[in-house]
């Protein structure tokens, strides 16, 4: 019988950067410290995705590009397609549709424990 175990604020942060550096994504320490990976036009930050993970929690991980533009206000937009491309490319989330027909992103918050 498998166990599933919570997965930490930081195990999330960390996977996604690793899950960034291994699609080719470019990673890097900014001027505040903090890690941080860069798209096309916007970067997202260790604290954008610790602030994810916590609204993540509380919605039970189904999350939207809108949950998430709310949270940024509107801050990055041209970060949340890209990002939501790299969390299902890694299988940390899998798109479906809502009631409404909108994406949503059902994201994986917890680890297998044999």
């Amino acid at each position: 019988m498998a166990t599933f175990v919570a997965i930490s604020q930081m195990e999330f942060v960390d996977e996604v950067f690793a899950a960034a550096k291994k699609f080719g994504i470019a990673t890097r320490l900014n001027k505040n410290g903090d890690r941080q990976m860069d798209f096309d036009n916007k970067s997202l930050t260790e604290d954008h995705l610790r602030r994810m993970f916590q609204d993540l929690v509380k919605k039970s991980g189904v999350y939207s590009r809108d949950d998430r533009d709310l949270l940024l206000g509107g801050s990055r937009p041209c970060a949340i397609a890209p990002f939501f491309e790299l969390v299902t490319r890694a299988g940390m989330a899998v798109s479906s549709t809502n009631e409404d027909g909108r994406a949503v992103y059902r994201f994986r918050l917890s680890n297998r424990v044999s």
